[in-house]
């Protein structure tokens, strides 16, 4: 089991989320906006594994607050009724975020915390090819959001603001 147990909530875009960085919520948003409908629920921050004090004179408290300060979390899970999704959402990802999301797979697996079946995906705004080749190997799901790219007007005047006088 993880150090807490997941709390599940809904698909929305909420603006902030647990250890999730400003590129990083711009993809996961454009997740949410793209693949949410498919999905009954998320939790983010799952805590798996981490290390467990040897001070014998630690409450439960102190005990679980360690193994989740050096416990490896999942960015978020999203479930449907068929399935898991364990999303590692990293911009312009490369190979340790298919170490990072195949750790979580087998940290899951070794502890399980669902019945659902697992499928590791790593969400992001760019990947390059020896990459994808790495998680295809691997059965990792590669979700590539990449920025929208801002489109000149017809006139092709693009308005500047902000600048000084």
């Amino acid at each position: 089991m993880p150090v807490y147990p997941p709390t599940w909530g809904p698909l929305e875009k909420a603006g902030r989320y647990p250890h999730m960085f400003k590129h990083d919520i711009r993809i996961w948003e454009r997740f949410l906006d793209a693949f949410g409908g498919q999905f009954s629920a998320v939790a983010y921050d799952i805590a798996l594994g981490g290390i467990t004090t040897d001070d014998p004179q630690a409450d439960p408290a102190m005990v679980a607050g360690w193994r989740y300060t050096t416990a490896k979390k999942i960015d978020a899970a999203v479930r449907n009724d068929r399935e898991c999704w364990l999303c590692e959402v990293r911009p312009d990802a490369g190979l340790a975020a298919v170490g990072s999301v195949l750790g979580y797979a087998i940290l899951s697996d070794a502890d399980p915390w669902t019945a659902l079946p697992l499928v590791p995906v790593i969400v992001t705004d760019r990947m390059d090819g020896d990459t994808k080749l790495v998680c295809q190997e691997f059965d990792v799901v590669v979700i590539e959001l990449p920025e929208p790219v801002l489109s000149a007007p017809a006139d092709g005047v693009v308005p500047v603001t902000g600048l000084p006088r």
